[in-house]
Order: structure tokens, then C-alpha cells, then sequence
């Protein structure tokens, strides 16, 4: 029996730790972000910088309204033991370009906020809690 737990021991971990965590999106530098600039930086190096925004719209004056987002949910150890409880540690960034008709930045906003989920045995009752990593970025 020994030999075989220690055969699929690091089998197991793999499985929980894979399991244990949930991204959606590209995770954004502040770096990255500090280095846009309005009236000069383009929506094609933004998009270079980003990815593909996950929502554009377009405004009535011709400007567009670019979207990027990312979170992650790490789920703690402590929620995989029966009747116990658990939670979760959060992380949800936003970013939002508006770029003029001439394809450039007029402005953009970001927020990067951490938090934490928690919820009591089998699910039962929660509580959810936020704050800000970075107060938000606009130039």
C-alpha cells in the first residue's frame, strides 16, 4: 500500500493544484500599463501590449471603447476538507482604452483588485471582501 501511495502521490497533488486554480484572460503588468499614453500611443500597440480586447464598443462621436479584463480564483486548501468550509483568494483586473477615430488613445482607466470569498460548510453562508491593489490608473 505504501509503495503505491508514494507511486500516485505526485500524481494526486498535480490534480488538486490544477484544480485549485482558475484564470481568465491575459494578467496585466502596471508597467505595462503606465507605459500607455494619450495622443501617442496607437489601439494596434495596445492591442500588441494586451492581446485582443474582450469587449469593443463604439461611442456616438466615433470613438471606440476598448476592453481588457483578467481574474483569478485560487481556491484555499482548506475547502476541499468535508465539512469545513472554505474559500478562495481573488484577483480581477480591468482595463479600458477609449480610442479616437484616428486610431490613437484619448484616455484609459485601470483597476486591479484583490479579495477573498469564503463560504461555511457544504456551502452554506459566505462572505465576500475586496480592495484595491492599485486605486486605478488614468493619465
Amino acid at each position: 500500500m505504501t509503495a503505491l501511495v508514494r507511486r500516485f502521490a505526485p500524481l494526486l497533488i498535480c490534480l488538486i493544484v490544477g484544480c485549485v486554480t482558475s484564470t481568465s484572460g491575459q494578467r496585466m503588468d502596471t508597467a505595462q500599463v503606465n507605459a500607455i499614453r494619450k495622443g501617442v500611443t496607437t489601439r494596434a500597440e495596445v492591442e500588441r501590449q494586451f492581446g485582443p480586447p474582450i469587449a469593443t464598443a463604439m461611442m456616438l462621436d466615433g470613438r471606440r471603447v476598448l476592453s481588457f479584463g483578467f481574474s483569478e480564483t485560487k481556491m484555499k486548501g482548506e475547502s476541499f476538507i468535508p465539512f469545513h468550509g472554505g474559500g478562495a483568494d481573488l484577483r480581477r483586473q480591468s482595463l479600458q482604452v477609449i480610442v479616437g477615430p484616428d486610431g490613437v488613445v484619448q484616455d484609459y482607466e485601470f483597476n486591479d483588485t484583490t479579495g477573498e470569498s469564503r463560504f461555511g460548510p457544504l456551502g452554506a453562508g459566505g462572505t465576500h471582501t475586496e480592495h484595491a491593489t492599485d486605486p486605478g490608473t488614468s493619465r
